[in-house]
């Protein structure tokens, strides 16, 4: 009997695919689980985790409340409740000798400055630091604060305050109108749009000694598990049950009734499968390792799209990874191939040997019984 080979329909590769891809997805979500539960529990992912809530606290623009959590002021009602908090981180926390060579010390000057969007009168800074300005300085300061005034001599080591037309009738000894105390205080704090408490935010996020100690906590919390988890995963679905299941099969295959043969139509064997899927798995996975997970995903996902559009547009739908292997992907049910490329004398996959079957013993006539 002649080989018969029928190419496996593109929406049944589609099929199988996505299969495939849920089925390795929920066993990767599995082993990230228990990966990341076993990571969490580490003496250095504990000691990492209390060392970021003890800097997010010590710098003042955090708190932590009755359950432990760390959380940020949302609350406050004036802007001088947010300014207690920011110009102590930075002109005393940044000053901390823990920051060590990354040690800052900021005067009120300064902070008038840069956090205020005051003018540099004195001519303190180069142009290229105060190209570091928040856009919120440089395009709001001016027109909420000012610089506080002494019989006309301009305190500059005084905290600046805001502009005279705030307050009610003009008048400071009035207290700031309805108007002035929103626009102070979303100048500090303001959930809609920029403000100085979450320039202050990210200005902690950005300190080398913060970011060190946040990255190391994120790998032991998320990336190592994720390591774990994707390329076993892949390798599981797609290399060890190809192994275990005749003809290359996947479990998509399995179900779709796919397999894969040589190119010259015959089955394929053991290494073949092995260079078939190994590669496939090797590209999808090394970018979880040295890229974001993100942007892993994102050349991931590319590359499977890569593949399965070129399976689309090529003879026989054979894939990238069919061309390094020398495979194609065929439809299971209604194909004969042979295991060793002899007809003759070798075993159909589809039509195994059937045991003749004895010819039954006639029982003895009655003339032979006597």
């Amino acid at each position: 009997m002649a080989n018969k080979i029928v190419d496996a329909h593109i929406g049944k590769r589609a099929l199988t695919a996505i299969f495939d891809l849920f089925f390795a997805f929920l066993l990767g979500v599995l082993i990230y689980s228990i990966s990341s539960g076993i990571f969490a529990a580490h003496p250095d992912t504990i000691s990492y985790r209390e060392q970021i809530t003890s800097m997010q606290v010590e710098s003042g623009l955090y708190y932590k409340d009755s359950e432990g959590e760390i959380c940020y002021y949302d609350n406050l009602v004036s802007y001088d409740l947010y300014e207690t908090k920011l110009v102590y981180y930075y002109t005393e926390f940044l000053g901390a000798e823990a920051r060590g060579e990354y040690q800052e010390s900021h005067d009120i000057y300064w902070y008038n400055v840069f956090v205020l969007g005051q003018d540099d009168e004195l001519h303190r800074f180069s142009e290229s630091e105060l190209s570091k300005r928040s856009k919120l300085a440089t395009n709001n300061g001016k027109s909420v604060w000012e610089y506080v005034k002494e019989n006309e001599a301009i305190k500059y080591d005084v905290l600046a305050i805001p502009r005279l037309s705030l307050y009610l009738n003009g008048n400071r000894e009035n207290g700031l109108s309805e108007t002035g105390k929103a626009l102070t205080l979303h100048y500090y704090y303001n959930p809609d749009e920029p403000n100085a408490y979450f320039v202050a935010a990210g200005d902690l996020y950005s300190r080398p000694y913060y970011l060190d100690l946040v990255t190391e906590y994120e790998n032991r919390s998320t990336v190592y598990p994720l390591m774990l988890a994707i390329p076993n995963a892949a390798m599981v679905f797609y290399l060890v049950l190809p192994l275990v299941f005749r003809d290359g099969q996947t479990l998509g295959k399995k179900i779709m009734k796919l397999a894969v043969i040589r190119q010259d139509e015959y089955a394929s064997t053991r290494p073949q499968i092995v260079l078939r899927q190994l590669p496939t798995i090797l590209a999808v996975s090394i970018w979880f390792i040295f890229l974001p997970w993100n942007y892993a995903a994102m050349i991931a996902l590319g590359l499977l799209i890569l593949s399965y559009g070129l399976s689309i547009f090529t003879p026989h739908h054979r894939a990238i990874h069919d061309y390094i292997a020398f495979t194609r992907v065929v439809d299971d049910a209604n194909s004969i191939y042979y295991k060793k490329g002899d007809p003759e004398n070798d075993i159909s996959v589809e039509n195994p040997p059937v045991e003749e079957p004895k010819p039954e013993e006639q029982p003895p006539l009655e003339d032979d019984k006597k």
